[in-house]
């Protein structure tokens, strides 16, 4: 177990969104170094680097070859998200053989639940990027108006972002920074009558409102001018430390594994259990739930424990192909149900090797 106390820190990991035309790709342009993948063809104006990737397989070529050589570039800015969820989507279609994500594997949105998982993989990608090279991060996203409608209260429309609301949702639990940009509005009343003016001023949020989605790790104001220089101190700064959580007591070892002492990795790492025997059928007349069902069910908690254990899709599935559990290349929605239920058996032991093959590396 390898303890790490005091500050530590680490590149940004950053959303921008707002209306278009604001300002957001030159905004951009003044964070260190950026390196643009111009997805969306939007920064020719500006006297900036960019590679334009014409497809997601190229996008992906490019992270590889970045985690490579990062060539004195210190942030990777996407412009934007909601254009590169575009090619992601056709991507899935094309290697799927449809000509609509709703059609893959037969609906019930399990193509939204395709593409949220690439989503998830994709930021397992960038976060390897991001430590590796010590590269900041940041998402140029557009805003869409969307119902919200909370539990304590009626609803309301606010900003969000332009996506699929799955691939929203995982982008933005993995952000440290998500600033949402506007033009500063005010009402004042005419002839008894309330309108609503504008004073020509760009203004950003950091911090969650009614009226639109944002959040900030860093000591920012909750409402700033649209300038860089407001946020410049953030790269000297590190993310401020998630809510203390109660110790819980250490997951003890799968049998016959110890672990290794600190500072010593060549304590053997602990093996995955068995696959499980194939469950009995149940008693006739019984109603068994059907395999869809499990699957989801197998899915959806390995889903939680990857949340809860901070390693990503990636990391997992490298390390069954490693252990020999699953071909390569083979994702982890494609694992048949005994595999799955070993996973789960064996979660203790599959984070356990992660992290000793980190620290190896």
């Amino acid at each position: 177990m390898e303890i790490i106390t005091g500050k530590k820190p680490t590149p940004v990991k950053g959303i921008i969104y707002g209306v278009a035309g604001i300002g957001k790709t030159t905004f951009a342009a003044k964070w260190p170094k950026p390196l643009f993948l111009d997805v969306e063809q939007g920064s020719y104006q500006l006297d900036v680097a960019r590679v334009v990737p014409k497809s997601y397989a190229e996008f992906k070529e490019c992270i590889r070859q970045l985690q490579a050589d990062a060539m004195g570039y210190q942030t990777l800015v996407i412009d934007s998200a909601d254009w590169l969820e575009q090619m992601m989507v056709k991507h899935i279609c094309i290697e799927a053989g449809i000509n609509s994500i709703e059609k893959y594997e037969k609906g019930y949105g399990k193509g939204w639940n395709k593409l949220a998982e690439d989503w998830a993989q994709l930021l397992d990608q960038l976060d390897r990027l991001r430590i590796a090279k010590n590269m900041h991060i940041l998402f140029i996203v557009h805003s869409k108006i969307k119902r919200y409608e909370p539990a304590d209260d009626t609803g309301y429309d606010r900003y969000t972002l332009t996506l699929a609301d799955r691939s929203a949702d995982v982008l933005k639990k993995w952000s440290d920074l998500m600033l949402f940009v506007k033009y500063e509005t005010f009402t004042v009343e005419d002839n008894g009558k309330i309108k609503v003016k504008g004073s020509g001023k760009r203004i950003m949020f950091s911090q969650f409102c009614p009226w639109c989605d944002a959040k900030s790790r860093y000591a920012l104001p909750a409402k700033m001018p649209f300038e860089f220089s407001e946020i410049a101190k953030i790269f000297t700064m590190e993310p401020a430390p998630e809510p203390e959580k109660t110790p819980e007591k250490a997951p003890e070892a799968p049998a016959g594994a110890t672990l290794p002492p600190a500072g010593n990795d060549t304590t053997p790492p602990p093996e995955l259990p068995p696959a499980p025997p194939e469950t009995p059928p149940p008693p006739e007349g019984a109603d068994e739930p059907p395999v869809d069902d499990k699957r989801a069910a197998l899915l959806q908690q390995i889903e939680d424990l990857i949340r809860q254990s901070g390693v990503g899709y990636g990391e997992v599935a490298a390390e069954l192909e490693r252990k020999g559990v699953v071909p390569a290349g083979t994702a982890i929605r494609d694992y048949n149900l005994p595999t799955l239920q070993r996973v789960i058996a064996g979660w203790t032991a599959i984070v356990h090797n992660i992290n000793l093959h980190k620290k190896g590396n």
